[in-house]
Protein backbone atom coordinates (compact mmCIF):
# COMPACT_ATOMS: atom_id res chain seq x y z
CA UNK A 1 0.00 0.00 0.00
CA UNK A 2 1.60 3.33 -0.40
CA UNK A 3 0.13 6.92 0.46
CA UNK A 4 1.89 9.72 -1.86
CA UNK A 5 1.52 13.56 -1.89
CA UNK A 6 2.49 16.09 -3.86
CA UNK A 7 2.05 20.39 -3.26
CA UNK A 8 3.78 22.69 -5.56
CA UNK A 9 4.96 25.65 -2.95
CA UNK A 10 5.71 28.25 -5.48
CA UNK A 11 7.05 28.08 -8.90
CA UNK A 12 10.05 26.98 -7.88
CA UNK A 13 9.88 24.89 -5.03
CA UNK A 14 7.28 21.59 -4.62
CA UNK A 15 6.68 18.71 -1.51
CA UNK A 16 6.50 15.33 -1.98
CA UNK A 17 6.24 12.43 0.65
CA UNK A 18 5.53 8.66 0.14
CA UNK A 19 4.38 6.46 3.03
CA UNK A 20 4.06 2.97 2.21
CA UNK A 21 3.41 -0.83 4.02
CA UNK A 22 4.32 -4.03 2.55
CA UNK A 23 4.28 -7.66 3.47
CA UNK A 24 5.65 -10.50 1.84
CA UNK A 25 5.87 -13.85 2.38
CA UNK A 26 8.71 -15.79 1.10
CA UNK A 27 9.65 -19.85 0.45
CA UNK A 28 12.48 -21.84 0.03
CA UNK A 29 12.66 -25.28 -0.56
CA UNK A 30 15.69 -27.60 0.36
CA UNK A 31 16.16 -31.01 -0.25
CA UNK A 32 18.85 -33.95 0.06
CA UNK A 33 19.31 -37.09 -2.01
CA UNK A 34 20.58 -40.49 -1.59
CA UNK A 35 23.27 -41.18 -4.45
CA UNK A 36 23.12 -44.26 -6.66
CA UNK A 37 26.53 -44.89 -8.52
CA UNK A 38 26.93 -41.52 -9.22
CA UNK A 39 23.04 -40.23 -9.78
CA UNK A 40 20.95 -39.18 -8.18
CA UNK A 41 18.26 -41.16 -6.23
CA UNK A 42 15.67 -41.35 -3.56
CA UNK A 43 14.84 -37.87 -1.90
CA UNK A 44 16.12 -38.70 1.93
CA UNK A 45 15.42 -35.46 3.77
CA UNK A 46 13.52 -32.44 2.79
CA UNK A 47 12.55 -29.16 4.50
CA UNK A 48 11.17 -25.64 4.34
CA UNK A 49 11.10 -22.51 5.04
CA UNK A 50 8.82 -19.62 4.92
CA UNK A 51 10.16 -16.13 5.67
CA UNK A 52 7.28 -13.23 6.15
CA UNK A 53 8.28 -10.02 6.59
CA UNK A 54 6.30 -6.68 6.90
CA UNK A 55 7.90 -3.35 5.99
CA UNK A 56 6.92 0.71 7.16
CA UNK A 57 8.37 3.13 5.45
CA UNK A 58 8.12 7.02 4.83
CA UNK A 59 9.96 9.36 2.50
CA UNK A 60 9.91 13.37 2.04
CA UNK A 61 11.63 14.90 -0.70
CA UNK A 62 12.03 18.99 -1.55
CA UNK A 63 12.37 20.31 -5.51
CA UNK A 64 14.04 23.25 -5.79
CA UNK A 65 14.58 25.08 -9.54
CA UNK A 66 17.07 26.70 -9.70
CA UNK A 67 17.09 27.89 -13.23
CA UNK A 68 15.37 26.52 -16.35
CA UNK A 69 18.17 23.77 -16.80
CA UNK A 70 18.92 23.31 -13.27
CA UNK A 71 16.86 21.52 -10.56
CA UNK A 72 17.75 20.08 -7.23
CA UNK A 73 16.33 17.07 -5.36
CA UNK A 74 16.80 16.24 -1.66
CA UNK A 75 15.05 14.39 0.91
CA UNK A 76 15.32 11.75 3.78
CA UNK A 77 13.55 8.23 4.12
CA UNK A 78 13.08 6.07 7.25
CA UNK A 79 12.29 2.26 7.23
CA UNK A 80 11.15 -0.24 9.75
CA UNK A 81 11.34 -3.35 9.00
CA UNK A 82 9.59 -6.76 11.14
CA UNK A 83 10.06 -10.40 10.67
CA UNK A 84 6.58 -11.70 11.56
CA UNK A 85 7.05 -15.00 10.42
CA UNK A 86 9.84 -17.85 10.73
CA UNK A 87 8.17 -21.45 9.93
CA UNK A 88 10.88 -24.26 9.82
CA UNK A 89 8.90 -27.46 8.35
CA UNK A 90 10.36 -30.85 8.03
CA UNK A 91 8.58 -31.83 4.71
CA UNK A 92 9.08 -35.61 5.65
CA UNK A 93 7.59 -35.59 9.43
CA UNK A 94 5.47 -32.72 9.25
CA UNK A 95 7.61 -31.05 12.26
CA UNK A 96 6.96 -27.26 12.32
CA UNK A 97 9.70 -24.80 14.17
CA UNK A 98 11.28 -21.76 13.44
CA UNK A 99 14.06 -21.45 11.52
CA UNK A 100 15.95 -18.56 13.66
CA UNK A 101 18.78 -20.12 15.55
CA UNK A 102 19.31 -17.34 18.11
CA UNK A 103 16.73 -16.60 20.25
CA UNK A 104 17.40 -13.09 20.61
CA UNK A 105 16.65 -12.78 16.84
CA UNK A 106 13.16 -13.73 16.87
CA UNK A 107 10.76 -11.46 15.98
CA UNK A 108 13.58 -9.10 14.79
CA UNK A 109 13.06 -5.68 13.80
CA UNK A 110 15.49 -2.85 11.74
CA UNK A 111 15.07 0.61 11.66
CA UNK A 112 16.91 2.36 8.73
CA UNK A 113 17.21 6.09 8.06
CA UNK A 114 18.51 7.09 4.64
CA UNK A 115 19.28 11.05 3.68
CA UNK A 116 20.01 11.70 -0.30
CA UNK A 117 20.45 14.57 -2.98
CA UNK A 118 20.12 14.43 -7.11
CA UNK A 119 21.14 17.39 -8.88
CA UNK A 120 20.24 17.68 -12.72
CA UNK A 121 21.66 20.15 -14.91
CA UNK A 122 20.87 20.62 -18.75
CA UNK A 123 23.74 22.14 -21.10
CA UNK A 124 22.82 24.95 -22.93
CA UNK A 125 22.58 23.10 -26.09
CA UNK A 126 19.43 21.46 -24.33
CA UNK A 127 20.69 18.31 -25.97
CA UNK A 128 22.63 16.98 -22.77
CA UNK A 129 21.55 16.87 -19.20
CA UNK A 130 23.91 15.70 -16.25
CA UNK A 131 22.61 13.46 -13.25
CA UNK A 132 24.33 13.20 -9.82
CA UNK A 133 23.03 11.45 -6.87
CA UNK A 134 24.67 10.38 -3.60
CA UNK A 135 22.59 8.84 -0.44
CA UNK A 136 24.11 7.69 3.16
CA UNK A 137 21.99 5.45 5.12
CA UNK A 138 22.16 4.30 8.29
CA UNK A 139 21.85 0.72 8.85
CA UNK A 140 20.41 -1.39 12.53
CA UNK A 141 21.94 -4.47 11.89
CA UNK A 142 24.88 -3.62 8.87
CA UNK A 143 27.76 -1.03 8.44
CA UNK A 144 26.32 1.83 7.40
CA UNK A 145 26.34 2.56 3.08
CA UNK A 146 27.15 5.39 0.83
CA UNK A 147 25.97 5.37 -2.60
CA UNK A 148 26.25 7.35 -5.83
CA UNK A 149 24.87 7.80 -9.53
CA UNK A 150 26.53 9.77 -12.39
CA UNK A 151 24.46 9.60 -15.64
CA UNK A 152 24.99 11.34 -19.01
CA UNK A 153 22.22 11.78 -21.40
CA UNK A 154 22.35 13.29 -25.09
CA UNK A 155 19.78 13.43 -27.69
CA UNK A 156 20.58 14.24 -31.18
CA UNK A 157 18.72 14.85 -33.86
CA UNK A 158 15.39 14.75 -31.54
CA UNK A 159 15.16 10.65 -32.65
CA UNK A 160 18.40 9.34 -31.13
CA UNK A 161 20.03 9.19 -28.27
CA UNK A 162 22.92 7.62 -25.83
CA UNK A 163 23.40 7.20 -22.19
CA UNK A 164 26.37 7.12 -20.00
CA UNK A 165 25.51 5.35 -16.49
CA UNK A 166 27.73 4.60 -13.57
CA UNK A 167 26.29 3.89 -10.13
CA UNK A 168 27.08 2.09 -6.74
CA UNK A 169 24.73 -0.14 -4.53
CA UNK A 170 24.09 -2.36 -1.68
CA UNK A 171 21.50 -5.18 -0.68
CA UNK A 172 21.40 -6.18 3.16
CA UNK A 173 20.63 -9.51 4.11
CA UNK A 174 17.24 -10.71 3.85
CA UNK A 175 15.85 -12.26 7.62
CA UNK A 176 16.26 -15.54 6.66
CA UNK A 177 19.59 -15.43 5.35
CA UNK A 178 20.74 -13.16 8.39
CA UNK A 179 19.35 -15.73 11.08
CA UNK A 180 20.13 -18.77 10.09
CA UNK A 181 23.95 -18.27 11.62
CA UNK A 182 24.08 -20.87 15.13
CA UNK A 183 24.45 -18.87 18.26
CA UNK A 184 28.10 -17.32 18.36
CA UNK A 185 29.08 -17.74 14.57
CA UNK A 186 29.03 -14.37 12.51
CA UNK A 187 26.85 -13.59 10.53
CA UNK A 188 26.49 -12.26 6.89
CA UNK A 189 26.79 -8.55 6.41
CA UNK A 190 25.83 -6.15 3.25
CA UNK A 191 26.53 -7.31 -0.27
CA UNK A 192 27.68 -4.06 -2.50
CA UNK A 193 27.71 -3.90 -6.54
CA UNK A 194 28.97 -1.23 -8.99
CA UNK A 195 27.52 -0.89 -12.47
CA UNK A 196 28.78 0.67 -15.54
CA UNK A 197 26.32 0.69 -18.28
CA UNK A 198 25.75 2.56 -21.79
CA UNK A 199 23.06 3.32 -24.04
CA UNK A 200 22.33 4.09 -27.68
CA UNK A 201 18.94 4.15 -29.14
CA UNK A 202 16.25 5.79 -31.45
CA UNK A 203 12.56 7.01 -30.79
CA UNK A 204 9.75 8.05 -32.11
CA UNK A 205 5.78 8.59 -30.68
CA UNK A 206 4.85 5.38 -32.12
CA UNK A 207 8.47 2.81 -31.01
CA UNK A 208 11.41 2.94 -28.63
CA UNK A 209 14.48 0.48 -29.55
CA UNK A 210 17.84 0.48 -27.49
CA UNK A 211 21.04 -0.79 -27.28
CA UNK A 212 23.06 -1.61 -24.02
CA UNK A 213 25.88 -2.79 -22.91
CA UNK A 214 26.55 -3.61 -19.04
CA UNK A 215 29.03 -4.33 -16.58
CA UNK A 216 28.23 -5.35 -12.99
CA UNK A 217 31.15 -5.84 -10.15
CA UNK A 218 29.13 -7.35 -7.17
CA UNK A 219 31.29 -7.57 -4.00
CA UNK A 220 31.10 -9.42 -0.55
CA UNK A 221 27.79 -11.73 -2.40
CA UNK A 222 26.08 -13.28 0.16
CA UNK A 223 26.39 -17.13 -0.72
CA UNK A 224 25.49 -20.24 1.34
CA UNK A 225 28.20 -21.73 3.86
CA UNK A 226 27.34 -25.41 5.45
CA UNK A 227 29.78 -26.39 8.25
CA UNK A 228 30.80 -30.16 7.44
CA UNK A 229 32.77 -31.82 8.55
CA UNK A 230 34.95 -35.09 6.54
CA UNK A 231 32.67 -37.98 6.45
CA UNK A 232 29.62 -35.83 7.91
CA UNK A 233 26.36 -36.20 6.47
CA UNK A 234 24.97 -33.48 8.79
CA UNK A 235 23.63 -30.54 7.07
CA UNK A 236 22.28 -28.66 10.08
CA UNK A 237 24.89 -26.13 10.45
CA UNK A 238 23.88 -24.31 7.50
CA UNK A 239 24.36 -20.22 7.21
CA UNK A 240 25.09 -17.73 5.02
CA UNK A 241 28.16 -15.52 4.67
CA UNK A 242 29.80 -13.04 2.42
CA UNK A 243 31.77 -15.37 0.45
CA UNK A 244 32.25 -14.35 -3.14
CA UNK A 245 32.95 -11.42 -5.84
CA UNK A 246 31.85 -12.05 -9.09
CA UNK A 247 31.87 -10.10 -12.32
CA UNK A 248 28.62 -9.93 -14.74
CA UNK A 249 28.83 -8.41 -18.00
CA UNK A 250 26.78 -8.68 -21.04
CA UNK A 251 24.52 -6.41 -23.93
CA UNK A 252 20.69 -6.24 -23.88
CA UNK A 253 18.16 -5.19 -26.76
CA UNK A 254 14.78 -3.66 -26.31
CA UNK A 255 11.99 -2.40 -27.87
CA UNK A 256 8.79 -1.06 -27.60
CA UNK A 257 5.53 -0.60 -30.26
CA UNK A 258 2.48 1.27 -30.02
CA UNK A 259 0.65 -0.08 -31.96
CA UNK A 260 -2.57 1.62 -31.35
CA UNK A 261 -4.06 4.31 -28.45
CA UNK A 262 -5.26 0.82 -26.87
CA UNK A 263 -2.14 -1.89 -27.26
CA UNK A 264 1.10 -1.81 -27.12
CA UNK A 265 3.44 -4.56 -27.51
CA UNK A 266 7.54 -4.61 -26.11
CA UNK A 267 10.21 -7.62 -26.44
CA UNK A 268 13.42 -7.43 -24.87
CA UNK A 269 16.82 -9.69 -25.35
CA UNK A 270 19.96 -10.15 -23.28
CA UNK A 271 22.98 -12.10 -23.43
CA UNK A 272 25.61 -12.19 -20.39
CA UNK A 273 28.36 -13.62 -19.09
CA UNK A 274 29.69 -13.99 -15.13
CA UNK A 275 32.85 -15.33 -13.70
CA UNK A 276 33.93 -15.64 -9.75
CA UNK A 277 37.02 -14.27 -8.40
CA UNK A 278 37.29 -16.47 -5.57
CA UNK A 279 36.78 -19.62 -6.98
CA UNK A 280 38.19 -18.88 -11.09
CA UNK A 281 34.94 -20.53 -12.48
CA UNK A 282 31.93 -19.57 -14.35
CA UNK A 283 29.01 -18.42 -12.27
CA UNK A 284 26.80 -21.27 -11.73
CA UNK A 285 22.83 -21.14 -13.26
CA UNK A 286 23.12 -18.16 -14.66
CA UNK A 287 21.51 -17.70 -18.02
CA UNK A 288 23.64 -16.86 -21.05
CA UNK A 289 20.65 -15.41 -22.15
CA UNK A 290 17.28 -14.38 -21.28
CA UNK A 291 13.86 -13.44 -23.84
CA UNK A 292 10.94 -11.44 -22.84
CA UNK A 293 8.19 -10.55 -24.47
CA UNK A 294 4.77 -8.88 -23.44
CA UNK A 295 2.19 -6.23 -23.97
CA UNK A 296 -0.28 -4.08 -22.30
CA UNK A 297 -3.81 -4.00 -22.95
CA UNK A 298 -5.54 -0.83 -21.95
CA UNK A 299 -9.22 1.34 -22.40
CA UNK A 300 -11.00 3.99 -20.50
CA UNK A 301 -13.96 2.29 -18.15
CA UNK A 302 -15.87 4.19 -15.49
CA UNK A 303 -14.04 7.37 -14.38
CA UNK A 304 -10.64 5.64 -14.47
CA UNK A 305 -8.21 3.57 -17.05
CA UNK A 306 -8.23 -0.44 -16.68
CA UNK A 307 -4.46 -1.77 -17.76
CA UNK A 308 -3.93 -5.71 -18.80
CA UNK A 309 -0.41 -6.59 -18.56
CA UNK A 310 1.07 -9.89 -19.80
CA UNK A 311 4.84 -10.75 -19.46
CA UNK A 312 6.52 -14.01 -20.68
CA UNK A 313 10.03 -14.22 -19.49
CA UNK A 314 11.82 -17.34 -21.46
CA UNK A 315 15.98 -17.81 -19.67
CA UNK A 316 17.98 -20.25 -21.98
CA UNK A 317 20.36 -22.55 -20.94
CA UNK A 318 22.13 -21.96 -18.19
CA UNK A 319 26.03 -22.31 -16.94
CA UNK A 320 25.91 -25.66 -15.25
CA UNK A 321 27.65 -26.35 -11.92
CA UNK A 322 31.29 -27.12 -11.80
CA UNK A 323 32.83 -30.69 -11.53
CA UNK A 324 34.92 -29.79 -8.36
CA UNK A 325 32.73 -27.67 -6.08
CA UNK A 326 34.11 -25.31 -3.91
CA UNK A 327 32.76 -25.48 -0.45
CA UNK A 328 33.81 -22.37 1.83
CA UNK A 329 33.05 -23.94 4.74
CA UNK A 330 35.78 -26.71 4.86
CA UNK A 331 37.95 -24.52 2.19
CA UNK A 332 38.37 -26.93 -0.38
CA UNK A 333 36.80 -28.40 -3.58
CA UNK A 334 34.23 -31.14 -3.67
CA UNK A 335 34.98 -33.23 -7.12
CA UNK A 336 33.12 -36.07 -9.05
CA UNK A 337 29.51 -33.60 -9.52
CA UNK A 338 26.93 -36.63 -9.93
CA UNK A 339 24.46 -33.80 -12.09
CA UNK A 340 24.29 -30.66 -13.18
CA UNK A 341 20.74 -28.90 -13.84
CA UNK A 342 21.65 -26.22 -16.70
CA UNK A 343 17.73 -26.13 -17.77
CA UNK A 344 16.13 -23.93 -19.46
CA UNK A 345 12.66 -22.22 -17.84
CA UNK A 346 9.82 -20.18 -18.59
CA UNK A 347 8.25 -17.40 -16.43
CA UNK A 348 5.01 -16.01 -17.21
CA UNK A 349 3.70 -12.86 -15.26
CA UNK A 350 0.66 -11.19 -15.31
CA UNK A 351 -1.70 -8.65 -13.66
CA UNK A 352 -4.47 -5.61 -14.11
CA UNK A 353 -4.59 -2.16 -13.12
CA UNK A 354 -7.17 0.40 -12.42
CA UNK A 355 -5.90 4.12 -12.13
CA UNK A 356 -8.71 7.20 -11.34
CA UNK A 357 -6.50 10.10 -11.89
CA UNK A 358 -7.49 13.71 -11.37
CA UNK A 359 -4.66 15.88 -12.54
CA UNK A 360 -0.60 15.72 -13.05
CA UNK A 361 -0.40 14.44 -9.26
CA UNK A 362 -3.52 13.57 -7.63
CA UNK A 363 -5.09 9.86 -8.53
CA UNK A 364 -6.45 6.36 -7.08
CA UNK A 365 -4.32 3.04 -8.27
CA UNK A 366 -5.36 -0.29 -8.01
CA UNK A 367 -3.03 -3.31 -8.49
CA UNK A 368 -3.48 -6.76 -9.01
CA UNK A 369 -0.29 -9.03 -9.89
CA UNK A 370 0.36 -12.75 -9.98
CA UNK A 371 4.25 -13.50 -10.64
CA UNK A 372 5.23 -16.86 -11.91
CA UNK A 373 1.68 -18.00 -12.96
CA UNK A 374 2.55 -21.70 -13.73
CA UNK A 375 4.89 -22.20 -10.35
CA UNK A 376 7.45 -23.16 -12.59
CA UNK A 377 10.46 -24.64 -10.60
CA UNK A 378 14.24 -23.78 -11.05
CA UNK A 379 17.45 -24.16 -9.17
CA UNK A 380 18.76 -20.64 -8.11
CA UNK A 381 21.38 -21.44 -5.57
CA UNK A 382 24.97 -22.95 -5.68
CA UNK A 383 24.94 -26.47 -4.09
CA UNK A 384 27.30 -28.11 -1.20
CA UNK A 385 28.07 -31.85 -1.60
CA UNK A 386 29.23 -33.28 1.89
CA UNK A 387 32.24 -35.62 1.37
CA UNK A 388 30.46 -38.79 1.91
CA UNK A 389 29.48 -39.51 -1.45
CA UNK A 390 26.60 -40.86 -1.10
CA UNK A 391 24.57 -37.89 0.00
CA UNK A 392 24.21 -34.64 -2.46
CA UNK A 393 22.46 -31.14 -0.95
CA UNK A 394 20.24 -30.02 -3.33
CA UNK A 395 19.05 -26.43 -2.66
CA UNK A 396 15.91 -25.05 -4.94
CA UNK A 397 15.56 -21.56 -3.46
CA UNK A 398 12.90 -20.45 -6.28
CA UNK A 399 10.40 -17.26 -6.32
CA UNK A 400 7.14 -19.69 -6.90
CA UNK A 401 4.16 -17.90 -7.83
CA UNK A 402 3.01 -15.18 -5.61
CA UNK A 403 -0.31 -12.65 -5.97
CA UNK A 404 0.10 -8.76 -4.72
CA UNK A 405 -2.53 -6.59 -4.74
CA UNK A 406 -1.26 -2.93 -4.16
CA UNK A 407 -3.19 0.65 -3.32
CA UNK A 408 -1.74 3.92 -4.37
CA UNK A 409 -3.71 7.04 -3.47
CA UNK A 410 -1.49 10.24 -4.52
CA UNK A 411 -3.13 14.10 -3.33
Amino acid sequence: MHLDFEQQLSTALSFEADAYFTKIDRFEVEDVYAMSNGVRADLIESFSFTDATEMLGFQSMVDYTLSPRHSVKCGAEVQREKLDQSKFVDNLTGVEDSFVQDPQYQGVTATNYGLFIQDRYTFPNQNTELTTGLRYDVLDLFDNQFSYRLGIVHTYREHYFGKLLHGTAYRTPSFLEFTRAPVGLPRPDVETVATFETQVGHQTKHHRISLTAFYNNYKDVISRQNALFQGSINLDEEQFSNLDEQKIYGIEIEGRLIANKHLDFFANVSIQHGKSEVTDQDIPLLADWAMSVGADYHFSLGPGGLLFHNHFVAYGPREPWPDNVWDAGQQHYFGNRPDDFGDSFFVWYTGVHYTIQQGHAYGLRLSLTVNNLFDEEYYTQHPTVPANDSMAFWDVQYPGRYTSFTVNYAW
